[in-house]
């Protein structure tokens, strides 16, 4: 267990995290599992100015979640409503 966990803190980072101009990050971001999650949004600061990046996520708009009975199987993950 202990070797997962020292990996996972190699690969991620602290929140806040703050990225210096002219640098370059890369790490990893681990989330808790969100059922039908629709976008991600990450806020951020930019000279004292406060942001907001927002990613559309409609690939998984319907993870996680049970199928609809009698759907076909595109109708559940198409994200179509009976």
């Amino acid at each position: 267990m202990l070797l997962i966990e020292r990996r996972l803190n190699e690969r991620g980072f602290a929140i806040p995290l703050q990225v210096l101009p002219g640098s370059q990050v890369q790490k990893s971001a681990f989330f808790p599992v969100t059922p039908a999650p629709t976008r991600l949004v990450v806020s951020e600061m930019t000279d004292g100015n406060a942001g907001e990046i927002s990613v559309e996520l409609p690939g998984l708009a319907r993870l996680h979640l049970k199928p609809v009975r009698g759907a076909s199987a595109s109708d559940n993950f198409l994200g179509a409503t009976h």
